[in-house]
């Protein structure tokens, strides 16, 4: 069955946006019980240049769950523990009240020192390692207590362990123990410039909006922006193979013959690690597990980051005002949504997501049509 013939409605709704330029282009894969339903891409990468289902995309804050695979791994060789304190392994963050600072606090946003570094163009990787552990602890913060999303420093200083442990940088690490196995081979956690080199057009363009305008950003989708080892945030591929990871959790740890995670560390990635507190960042309640977001709506419509119709066990992660992407055990669904255009605090990126999702699950029968039929 041809996408159009799946989900017509749900197509249609992008269309409109781009004709309608509320968008640039678009990419959205599906799948359900591991079997492709819908990988279709619209709209343009760049100008001029048609965007495809190869075409490689900007994952922003949807690299995070990466993370969580490898520490998943690391768990099971024995290399770490998840209540460790990071100090045990950076001696030099030990300091300025961040002494008690534990990976799990590190997954689950409760850590603190959240300004210790923001920059994406960012001075070799071990430089920043080294200003984020001489930051101070955010005052009154208390390390496992006090929620708020830490969108770049907490992901460094999990890389800069992992390397310690392992002896391979994050990004070779993530190549050959996660994307490799599963077949996701044009996905990086920054793209070598010799790669985006030859690329070329593969390559998209994220845009920003800004006074109702979409204009480049001097960082994303440059040689320069995309080789940076930025652990949390530069990752990038296609949303077809950013997907191949939600299946192989969707498969307890598998996907296609090949394991990549015991069955109980998927269920400790996919667990409520935090849960019911206020995240200062964001002013709302988000659920977290390791490296994921587990679905929030239980507290209210506001806390919700995977559609009004995703169930209670769904866990995944969104890119900064721009994509979705998450795995929904209840459904045995897949999703990896992205938008190469980030509407900063735009209410229109949620209503985006929101209607885009929520009609996805009505197409796919999962939850009754408000048009009175089964999807």
């Amino acid at each position: 069955m041809s996408p159009p013939e799946v989900i017509p409605r749900t197509l249609r709704s992008l269309e409109t946006g781009l004709t309608a330029g509320r968008e640039i282009g678009a990419q959205l894969y599906v799948s359900r019980r591991g079997e492709p339903l819908v990988d279709v891409a619209l709209g343009l990468a760049d100008a001029g240049v048609p965007m495809t289902v190869d075409t490689i995309n900007l994952w922003i804050s949807m690299s995070k769950p990466v993370m969580g695979v490898a520490y998943g791994q690391l768990l099971e060789r024995g290399r770490v523990e998840l209540d460790d304190p990071v100090g045990k392994y950076l001696p030099e963050f030990a300091c300025n009240g961040k002494e008690p600072v534990t990976f799990r606090h590190l997954f689950t946003h409760t850590a603190g020192f959240r300004d210790a570094w923001r920059e994406w163009l960012a001075p070799p990787f071990w430089d920043v390692v080294a200003t984020i552990c001489a930051a101070p602890q955010e005052q009154g913060w208390i390390a496992g207590e006090t929620s708020g999303y830490n969108v770049v420093a907490a992901w460094y200083l999990l890389a800069a362990v992992l390397e310690r442990v392992d002896g391979r940088d994050y990004r070779a690490y993530t190549r050959a123990e996660i994307f490799e196995p599963l077949g996701m081979g044009d996905c990086w956690i920054g793209i070598p410039r010799e790669r985006f080199r030859a690329y070329g057009e593969r390559v998209a363009v994220m845009h920003f909006l800004e006074d109702g305008e979409w204009k480049k950003s001097p960082a994303w989708g440059t040689e320069a922006g995309v080789a940076v080892l930025r652990p949390g945030g530069n990752g990038h591929g296609p949303m077809r193979e950013l997907a191949r990871l939600y299946e192989m959790l969707l498969g307890r740890g598998e996907r296609s013959g090949v394991r990549v995670l015991a069955p109980e560390t998927v269920d400790l990635i996919a667990m409520r690690h935090s849960e019911g507190r206020v995240d200062t960042t964001f002013g709302a309640i988000f659920d977290r597990g390791l490296g994921v977001v587990i679905d929030s709506k239980r507290y209210g419509d506001g806390f919700n980051w995977f559609g009004p119709h995703a169930s209670d066990a769904t866990f995944g992660h969104q890119g900064f005002f721009s994509s979705s992407s998450f795995c929904d055990p209840d459904h045995e669904l897949v999703v990896a949504l992205t938008y190469n255009g980030v509407r900063s605090f735009d209410p229109g990126h949620d209503r985006r997501i929101q209607e885009t999702l929520g009609t996805l699950y009505e197409e796919l029968g999962l939850i009754e049509s408000r048009h009175g039929a089964q999807g």
